[in-house]
């Protein structure tokens, strides 16, 4: 109990400082002049990428839980998922997800939970390539090297497990403490199991273009909405800050946390304060507001 409350106060402190970072020094009338200037079709250029991005997502889950689940009922569950991620500690949204789907598709909650890990495996070795490519002008070059051998070499063992998965549990019978962790169990259940090479092949398909349209949506609101004096890469790479960012323990929806990343990296690109911190406001609104009625949704299904 007292571990999990120091948990909930560290990270209740970073949102905090991040929050803080973020609005020292603002100029509320300089902002309140940056949200004026936003034009309209590129802030729903900017929400139809954020739509694409739900809607691959909503694919994906279905291609992992197989014909149990409806694409309606996928989509809902995304959807539950992301909102309740806003308002919930400790990524909550993803066990409301877990517990909707197996809820609307008949799956047990041990194969919905090990659907909803994978995704979080292949959105991590997707952000992983993208930082690479993104930021390879950045990255000595035996450093980029070493960091493609790893993965390849992660990859291989992926592939050599799953054609022998009785070479795994003998391995995997050397750590009886990781067998006790839960989600570890399941997700490795569900990667050299129950996942077939066509659901690989078309979540690897979805996860590209699920983060395709969510860079999208990033690049846009540098870009066109903010109209910042920056090329294309130096877009990405701030947005690679913004996605990494996102990964460091926080408050609900990565309060704070979002803000600063976004403001830090266009900072490194020579954006002004207020530019920056306006238009991580509105990517903080566009991704929130839809999501407010979500928990209300949620309970009443689930108690169907």
């Amino acid at each position: 109990m007292r571990k999990k409350t120091l948990k909930i106060l560290f990270q209740a402190a970073v949102s905090l400082l991040c929050v803080f970072y973020v609005l020292r020094g603002i100029d509320l009338a300089q902002l309140k002049a940056v949200f004026s200037s936003y034009a309209l079709l590129p802030v729903l250029a900017v929400i139809a990428s954020l739509t694409i991005n739900m809607l691959v997502m909503s694919a994906r889950i279905k291609i992992l839980c197989g014909p149990g689940i409806g694409f309606r009922a996928a989509l809902k569950a995304t959807v539950v998922g992301q909102g309740l991620n806003n308002v919930l500690p400790a990524k909550g949204g993803d066990v409301a997800k877990i517990v909707y789907i197996s809820k609307n598709s008949g799956l047990s909650l041990s194969e919905t939970s090990g659907a909803v890990l994978v995704e979080r495996f292949f959105d991590a070795n997707c952000l992983f390539v993208l930082s690479v490519v993104m930021l390879r002008e950045y990255i000595a070059g035996s450093a980029l090297i070493l960091a493609g051998i790893i993965f390849l070499l992660c990859w291989s063992a992926f592939v050599f497990f799953r054609r022998y998965p009785a070479i795994f549990e003998r391995f995997w019978n050397f750590f009886p403490c990781m067998k006790k962790i839960k989600f570890l169990d399941d997700l490795k259940k569900y990667l050299l199991y129950d996942m077939s090479f066509r659901q690989l092949a078309l979540c690897s398909a979805s996860t590209a273009g699920s983060w395709s349209a969510y860079c999208t949506f990033i690049v846009i609101s540098f870009l066109f909405v903010g109209n910042f004096d920056m090329s294309l890469t130096a877009a990405f790479v701030a947005f690679i800050i913004s996605a990494a960012g996102q990964l460091v323990p926080s408050s609900p929806g990565s309060l704070g946390i979002l803000e600063a990343s976004i403001v830090w990296g266009l900072g490194i690109f020579g954006v002004p304060k207020e530019p920056a911190v306006g238009i991580a406001f509105l990517i903080r609104l566009i991704q929130f507001l839809p999501t407010l009625g979500v928990p209300m949704v949620f309970m009443r299904d689930i108690r169907r």
